[in-house]
This record gives C-alpha cells, structure tokens and sequence, in this order.
C-alpha cells in the first residue's frame, strides 16, 4: 500500500488549526447556549403581587431581567460570554445587585451557579464538536 501526499507540513497544520479553531467556536457557543438557558431557568422572578407591582412602579415586568440575559461568542479570541444587562433604566440595571446583594437585600446568585453547572461538560462537547469538524477519512 502506499500512500500519496500532497502538500506540505504547514498546509497540514492549517488544516489541522482550522478543525480545532472552528469545533472550539462550535463547543463554546453550544455551551454558552446551555449556561445562559440555565442561568434563565435559575434566575429569580417574582410572581402575583409582586409581578403586578413591578408593572404599576416600574412599568415593566419582573421576568424582564430573565429575559434580558444573553451570551455571545468572540470568535478571533474562542471566547464566550453570558451577562445581564447592568446599566441605564431601560435595562433591568439591578441584575447585579440581585446577583451578589446589597447593604439591604441579601444575595441571590444564578449566572455563576448556572456557569458552574456546565463546567465540566466543555471537554466532551469540544471532542464531539472536533469528531464533526474533521472528515472521517481524516480521523484516525
């Protein structure tokens, strides 16, 4: 059997930085996904009365802060994020003083707890996202 090569050892290493560049993107936005899901599920809502008064004082609902949470993906640094919006009166302002407390309302914590929740799973999803990536005439 022989084998017929064409190319040289950089073109391989572009290739192969190209496989692991782009399953990195892919397994970190499916774990931003996951962080900023949970993180939802995780964040405090008020409910009845509480929900109605938020509406009649603030006019906007209590769920807003929820709804506000977002991550995004740079993809030159294969980096993610997941944040809450913190400034201006449009924007629920006060997710970190929900997050980590005040002088007068104790702490209730829900992006760490929903980032540690998928800290372990990055591994597995990037070894699958790179199973994907290279073809499987490539994968040895």
């Amino acid at each position: 059997m022989s084998v017929d090569i064409k190319g040289t050892l950089d073109t391989f290493c572009d290739l192969a930085k190209q496989y692991v560049n782009n399953a990195l993107d892919d397994s970190i936005s499916a774990e931003v996904t996951k962080i900023v899901a949970t993180a939802k599920e995780l964040c405090p809502v008020g409910t009845g009365e509480i929900q109605k008064a938020h509406v009649d004082k603030y006019g906007f609902h209590s769920g807003l802060m929820r709804d506000s949470i977002f991550g995004w993906v740079n993809k030159e640094k294969h980096m993610g994020w997941v944040k809450v919006p913190t400034t201006g009166m449009k924007d629920p302002y006060y997710g970190g003083m929900v997050h980590f407390g005040t002088v007068k309302m104790t702490a209730r914590p829900f992006l760490y707890q929903a980032q540690e929740r998928h800290m372990n799973d990055f591994p597995a999803e990037f070894q699958q996202a790179l199973k994907k990536e290279v073809p499987e005439d490539r994968q040895g």
